[in-house]
């Protein structure tokens, strides 16, 4: 049984997302015959937990010391979805001492050495074949790149999202963002193999270092796991609304409700459709843009938004929501809302907002709901229309599903893709043992 030491600074019962997708590999990476050790954070004591997820097999081993007890991991209460609160525009004063005081990757950075260390430890005591490191952090990438570098393990770095390309990274300093170019273009020469969960990411990446194979870089997407396939009714509160709209998430950066919102106006003061049955419910932050344009326009009534659920109860909420709404980050094309899986899950039709994009040929493909540009906010509006006032509108796209494709997404399908990497690094890494152990031996007779 091969192990994979997984580095993962995030990881359930904490409420990231980002923690999923390692939580669901190491599950099915064991139910398929591998072995997984975890390289974690432990719990923050002051933050909220989600139990939703199982607890893993016992027999797969968890390090939680990836941050030592003295370091104090900077709470980010401006997207924390579990504070019930709206997300406000940050003041010029905190972007300038923000910039003043930026480091370069993130502030896990100080501790490579220390990590470094442990992960040699680790992988000398468990007997690891393999690490694969995922961000963000992106720290993360780091400590997996000085743990090949210590041990010659061989290292699958799953970036999720673009780092350097990313548009987040362009608020930083001009001096961070050079530091990180340089960083990044080390860490992904050194890897023997580089993951992104997008294809246009991926293929971004491969036009960014076109001196790499092509097939150092790879797509494997983010899944939803069939075991959490909502069975009963959700447990809180069921809305008095006949068609209710959920946003599972966060709105931050270039994604917000605002399409959502104008279409709604355009729909009751145009169309002049009735709104009283109508709810848009958001699980998360929202931006102070929406809050403000939802009051001056009358949509408060309408317009719901709550702290984050816990996953299982989120799920039960968008499987009973007449509409889903997937949200792209504004024109970014280089990345796919891992919700977008959860919602393939539950079912609902989707009603995504995006540029054309990846996210938008999967809806095509999954023929799992409609998608429209963020300023298509008429066309939306009559899709509205005709979703209040026909129920076959709706019920054509649940029976149209695309029950093949959507397997494709599933996180059994995706963990197989994972294992078809790591078998391909250790074979390769194993005939370059082989080859090395045969010129030894034909030099010394």
């Amino acid at each position: 049984m091969p192990k994979i030491l997984m580095i993962a600074k995030l990881f359930p019962p904490m409420f990231d997302i980002g923690g999923k997708r390692a939580y669901r590999f190491a599950k099915y990476l064991y139910e398929m015959g591998w072995q997984p050790v975890l390289f974690i954070s432990q719990m923050p004591a002051n933050k909220a937990k989600d139990e939703s997820l199982k607890p893993l097999n016992p027999e797969i081993k968890v390090y939680a010391d990836y941050l030592p007890p003295w370091f104090k991991d900077s709470g980010n209460n401006l997207s924390d979805a579990t504070i019930q609160r709206h997300q406000p525009k940050k003041n010029p004063i905190s972007l300038f001492l923000e910039k003043l005081f930026a480091w370069p990757v993130d502030r896990h950075i100080w501790l490579s050495f220390r990590n470094a260390l442990k992960l040699k430890k680790i992988i000398k005591d468990e007997q690891i074949d393999l690490i694969w490191a995922t961000s963000a952090p992106y720290s993360s990438l780091i400590f997996g790149a000085l743990a090949k570098w210590l041990t010659g393990k061989p290292l699958c770095l799953d970036l999720r999202d673009p780092w350097t390309l990313n548009f987040l990274e362009k608020n930083r300093p001009a001096w961070v963002q050079w530091l990180n170019q340089k960083i990044e273009k080390k860490v992904i020469c050194y890897a023997d193999q580089v993951v992104f969960t997008c294809e246009a990411t991926t293929q971004a990446y491969q036009k960014k270092y076109p001196f790499l194979k092509a097939d150092h870089f790879q797509t494997i997407t983010n899944a939803f796991d069939p075991d959490l396939m909502p069975q009963t009714q959700v447990m809180s509160e069921k809305s008095k609304k006949s068609f209710q709209m959920v946003h599972f998430g966060n709105c931050y950066g270039p994604r917000n409700l605002r399409s959502i919102l104008e279409a709604l106006v355009e729909l009751r003061d145009e169309l002049k459709v009735d709104l009283s049955n109508l709810e848009l419910l958001n699980l998360g932050k929202i931006s102070d843009e929406d809050l403000a344009f939802a009051q001056s326009h009358q949509l408060a009534d309408l317009f719901v938004f709550k702290k984050a659920v816990p996953y299982q109860e989120g799920l039960s909420l968008l499987k009973q929501s007449q509409l889903q709404i997937l949200m792209a980050y504004g024109d970014e094309t280089l990345f796919i809302p891992a919700k977008f899986f959860d919602y393939l899950l539950t079912q609902s039709p989707i009603l995504c907002i995006s540029q054309s994009s990846d996210l938008t040929d999967y809806i095509d493909q999954t023929n799992s709901g409609k998608h429209f540009a963020p300023a298509q906010t008429k066309e939306i509006a009559l899709f509205l229309k005709d979703c209040l006032s026909h129920a076959q509108v709706l019920e054509k796209i649940r029976l149209n599903r695309n029950l093949k494709r959507i397997d494709d997404f599933s996180a059994s399908y995706t963990t197989q893709q994972l294992i078809g990497t790591f078998e391909k690094i250790l074979k390769i890494e194993y005939s370059k043992s082989s080859t090395l152990q045969s010129n030894q031996i034909n030099q010394n007779p």
